[in-house]
């Protein structure tokens, strides 16, 4: 993927892409998510390698845990 494929914007642009990822939205910027995500379950222990943490990670996102977690995160952080 070119620079381009994966690049940001502003806070809200990020906000918009950050959704779209989690809601299943397929790509270079996924795709990047999903390594990321792996890492994190490799080194906390809930993944053994690389290759299970996307498989685990895809299977959040495919079934709509990891976007139920967002909005919850959304959720707890916008109260007074």
């Amino acid at each position: 993927a070119g620079i381009e494929e994966i690049r940001g914007g502003t806070s809200e642009e990020n906000a918009k892409i950050v959704k779209e990822v989690i809601a299943g939205k397929k790509g270079p910027r996924q795709d990047i998510v999903l390594l990321n995500a792996s890492a994190a379950l490799v080194a906390g222990g809930k993944a053994k390698d690389f290759r299970e943490g996307i498989e685990v990670a895809r299977e959040s996102i495919d079934s709509g845990e990891a976007l139920k977690k967002l909005e919850s995160l959304i959720e707890f952080t916008n109260k007074p």
